[in-house]
């Protein structure tokens, strides 16, 4: 693979930022509302961007903004280190049957200092990174696996 190919450092962020800010968008598609995932839900309300914020004053804490395309706020997650998925800090994502955050962290979310370490079109930033690189996803038993894309060559089971 060429250099062009890899993805770069974002701007004014570490790369260890970067790579939790991925790893936390993506533990939204752990999430399950009335048989669905939580990002499927999320389209058919017009969500557009997925903003992640580290918490200044609580280490491993993590919040999801969930963000239309003209920028307004429509609802919000919380994700800390070592949970399975996030959780609800917002009515909206009440609404939607996500679990609540325990009140420490909802109110954590509407004080505390935060600073913005990844913002996202989906919620598989890495594989839509590839795919804009001329890689192609190959959908197996286990999930997304991604190949390159050569012309010639068929995909086998």
């Amino acid at each position: 693979m060429s250099g062009d190919t890899l993805p770069k450092r974002p701007r004014g962020r570490s790369w260890a930022e970067h790579d939790t800010a991925v790893y936390v968008v993506s533990t939204l598609n752990l999430v399950r509302t009335h048989r669905h995932s939580l990002p499927d839900r999320l389209t058919h309300f017009g969500i557009t961007r997925y903003e992640v914020y580290s918490d200044l004053d609580k280490a491993d804490v993590y919040f999801i903004e969930l963000r239309r395309a003209d920028g307004t706020i429509v609802g919000a997650l919380v994700y800390r280190m070592g949970w399975l998925k996030p959780e609800s800090v917002s009515l909206f994502t009440d609404r939607l049957g996500v679990q609540k955050a325990p009140r420490p962290l909802v109110e954590a979310y509407e004080s505390d200092r935060k600073a913005l370490i990844g913002s996202f079109t989906s919620t598989l930033p890495q594989a839509d990174h590839l795919r804009e690189r001329g890689w192609q996803a190959a959908v197996s038993l286990y999930g997304e696996t991604l190949l390159p894309k050569f012309a010639d060559v068929p995909l086998s089971r």
